[in-house]
């Protein structure tokens, strides 16, 4: 979407991480929106770069030069955090313990770390909104072959809800974003993985309530509407959009 609005006209926004083609979409509509973003990736390069976004790499070990980084970026009106964005497949007993790890440490630790250092800032700004990218495995559903994915994005929806009640005095709301399936390079290449991508894309297809997949535009629409004021009511919750497919039948 290329139309200029102001919904977020004047707010100061941090994204993780821009290398995520949702999160690249969410800097852009917050751009358009108004917003001034400034995105922080752990691996920047020319492909992560985004036309009127300030992007920084950070090292979640290099505690002093984020700390440097949250007192320069003042004031701060909201964070957007996708975190989930590598699946590892397997089940419980098929879950290695050094995999197991690595999920928590990529999608937990590192919000657990990014909402540490910077929360402060948006307190001291009068407070704003946390946004956290989760998905339905850890919250509405469960998916076959997805256990140390699910386990750590359901350890996200705690966290937004313990943020949402810790900090709520201080003007901090928190909310969860739990996608479906949505249309994206890394679902296409889940897809070929299988050996019959067209196969599994029907079969995923079919689960589907709308009879399609979400897009990363419909994502984007929804964190807009978390950060901006729009939402000043809303806090502690996990907005699930997956298309029905979490629904009865």
């Amino acid at each position: 979407m290329s139309t200029l609005s102001s919904r977020l006209n004047g707010k100061h926004i941090l994204v993780v991480d821009p290398v995520d083609p949702i999160t690249r979409q969410v800097c852009t509509r917050f751009r358009n929106e108004g917003a001034h973003v400034i995105a922080l990736t752990f691996n920047k390069s020319e492909s992560t770069a985004i036309e009127g976004v300030d992007i920084h790499e950070i090292d979640l070990g290099d505690e002093h030069s984020l700390k440097a980084l949250a007192d320069a970026i003042t004031p701060l009106h909201a964070m957007f955090i996708n975190t989930a964005q590598h699946i590892e497949i397997g089940t419980l007993l098929a879950c290695d313990p050094d995999n197991w790890t690595t999920m928590f440490s990529r999608i937990v630790h590192t919000a657990f770390h990014i909402i540490r250092t910077f929360l402060p800032t948006l307190i001291y700004s009068g407070g704003g909104a946390v946004t956290l990218v989760s998905s339905i495995a850890g919250h509405t559903v469960g998916i076959q072959n997805r256990c140390a994915f699910s386990a750590a994005n359901a350890s996200l929806v705690g966290l937004s809800k313990s943020i949402a009640v810790d900090y709520g005095a201080h003007g901090i709301r928190c909310n969860t974003i739990c996608p479906g399936v949505i249309e994206t390079p890394n679902t296409r290449k889940q897809f070929d993985a299988t050996g019959d991508a067209e196969g599994a894309r029907r079969a995923a297809t079919a689960r589907q309530m709308l009879g399609r997949f979400g897009t990363i535009d419909e994502l984007a629409h929804l964190a807009v509407y978390l950060a901006s004021d729009e939402s000043n009511f809303t806090t502690g919750q996990t907005l699930v959009m997956d298309g029905g497919y979490g629904s009865p039948r």
